[in-house]
């Protein structure tokens, strides 16, 4: 286990890029920023985060023990531990879903989003420093983002203390931090999967020098890969993608990605 401590801004650039800058400095694993407000927050594949006031925003300093093959699980780690505790509030009333790798949707529309960085020039004995970073959408839910976005205030009043929030998914992401680091992610494989999204549903990916590919959303692997069923019959394991749900997303009148 390990502690946290915790540093709140009103405004950052990016708490990811602040807790780098910690970590440069020497912060002990388990430091935690906290931002009202980020001016330049960032998502996965360089796309902006827009942060308005009234939502959560924070990043974790780890120094995960683990070979750097299985550094990207730490994204699926950390977006079941957020799934869990956003479903702690939302109760059974609403469905909770994890859409692979990274985002959190509630009743198919996004709610909150991970973006892990890490510093592979600075691997030490004591582990690779990574920065996780968390947006989740409190008060205010972003407009013209890729994915339809909703917040907390739209399925509970009143909407759950920031400071409780992130308490409870501290203890719920510690837990799993510890035992992936132990016994990898294929001890969390069947609880991230029951809360998958679109699984049997078709899916395009796109996958580096495979190009575009289309088919059924399998399962994930025991390392957490994605699993590919293509027209053929042929699987392919998918281990980092843009994933997108055409038939569920043509019936929610989807935007276009921006």
């Amino acid at each position: 286990m390990i502690n946290y401590n915790f540093t709140h801004y009103d405004s950052l650039d990016s708490t990811n890029s602040e807790v780098k800058r910690l970590c440069q400095q020497d912060y002990p694993e388990g430091t935690v920023v906290v931002a009202a407000t980020q001016t330049v927050g960032r998502g996965r594949l360089g796309r902006r985060w827009i942060s308005p006031p009234g939502n959560l925003y924070f990043s974790i300093l780890l120094r995960p023990k683990v070979s750097l093959d299985v550094l990207s699980q730490l994204a699926l780690v950390g977006g079941l531990a957020l799934a869990k505790t956003i479903k702690y509030y939302m109760g059974d009333t609403c469905r909770v879903t994890l859409k692979w790798p990274n985002d959190i949707l509630v009743n198919l529309q996004k709610i909150a989003g991970i973006l892990i960085e890490t510093d592979m020039d600075s691997c030490l004995i004591e582990g690779t420093p990574c920065y996780l970073g968390i947006g989740v959408n409190m008060e205010r839910a972003p407009e013209l983002t890729a994915y339809p976005a909703i917040a907390f205030k739209d399925f509970v009043t009143p909407i759950p203390d920031t400071a409780e929030f992130l308490n409870n998914f501290v203890i719920n992401f510690n837990s799993m931090y510890v035992t992936w680091q132990e016994e990898g992610f294929v001890v969390l494989r069947d609880e991230w999967l029951s809360f998958a999204h679109g699984l049997g549903e078709f899916i395009v990916a796109t996958a580096g020098k495979e190009g575009q590919i289309e088919g059924e959303f399998l399962t994930i692997t025991e390392a957490g890969s994605l699993i590919l069923l293509d027209e053929n019959e042929k699987e392919h394991i998918i281990s980092s993608s843009e994933v997108t749900f055409p038939d569920i997303e043509d019936r929610l009148g989807f935007i276009n990605k921006n």
